[in-house]
């Protein structure tokens, strides 16, 4: 099951009194995250399988009446949410079931697996998977980072789903302590969303007592040089914060995305292997 898209429609569950969810909601939620996608139709069918996935566990209901979904899009027109006043009661705790918490799996990739070379060495979070690997590629020649982390967006942190925050820091805290790692910086799209992720999880982190993450700017200083960008959806506006843009990314790269980002975005992978390794060979840490 796709934990982000099941954090949003659980969000969605949440926001409403009614027995019956609309699409339409989920479907808008499910948009604004950061899936690394490019079709409607993705969307709508990893949707679709997390929906099927949530009524075998009998957390929603699906229509069964064929009038009740949507030929053009294959998704049901509603789903029925149960709400018994006795839910609380039917609850079960983790020490109910003898079990504990554990922190959410991040995949990372050291370029040793000796902690002795990897040591006070910086992450890299990176957000988008071709880029993943472009920069574990990268670091395996050039070792500045201690390893590279697939963020995978943080999952849902970009629709401020706290559970998704919290296992996320919690599971990157591990990380850092596998590898001996001094640091975390990131990277991202250059968009409202995907800035707003550093932010969501730098606030986890302070509560947590962990210092914050810090921007990569080398590589968001690439992403602007190489430009190459896509439309902006205009649901990203609610991410948009100025403020933050500058303190995450300094004055004049902030300019320079604040000066275009209502018409365009700049993905993550708009940088290549050659232009990571280029753009991190040419300057220091």
């Amino acid at each position: 099951m796709d934990e982000a898209i099941r954090e949003a429609v659980a969000a969605e569950i949440r926001k409403t009194k009614r027995k019956r969810l609309k699409m339409d909601a989920v479907l808008q939620a499910v948009r604004r995250l950061p899936l690394g996608v490019r079709s409607d139709f993705e969307i709508q069918k990893r949707l679709l399988k997390t929906l099927e996935a949530m009524a075998e566990e009998g957390s929603i209901h699906l229509p069964s009446s064929k009038p009740s979904w949507d030929r053009l899009t294959g998704l049901p027109n509603f789903v029925r949410v149960d709400r018994s006043d006795d839910d609380a009661e039917k609850r079960l705790s983790l020490a109910d079931l003898d079990c504990f918490y554990c922190t959410e799996p991040l995949p990372f990739r050291p370029f040793s697996l000796n902690i002795e070379e990897t040591r006070g060495l910086p992450l890299l979070v990176v957000e988008n998977n071709c880029t993943y690997w472009s920069c574990c590629r990268a670091n395996e020649s050039l070792k500045c980072y201690a390893a590279v982390v697939y963020g995978k967006g943080f999952e849902a942190c970009a629709s401020d789903q706290v559970t998704a925050v919290e296992r996320a820091g919690d599971g990157l805290r591990g990380i850092e302590g596998q590898v001996g790692a001094s640091g975390v910086r990131y990277s991202g799209d250059l968009d409202p969303t995907g800035l707003a992720i550093p932010r969501r999880i730098n606030r986890h982190r302070e509560n947590a007592g962990a210092p914050p993450m810090t921007a990569e700017v080398r590589l968001y200083r690439a992403l602007l040089e190489m430009d190459r960008t896509t439309p902006c959806l205009p649901s990203q506006a609610k991410d948009h914060d100025p403020d933050w843009t500058r303190e995450w990314l300094g004055e004049e790269l902030a300019e320079m995305y604040l000066s275009s980002w209502g018409d365009e975005r700049w993905p993550q992978e708009g940088v290549t292997e050659k232009g990571i390794l280029r753009t991190l060979d040419n300057s220091s840490g």
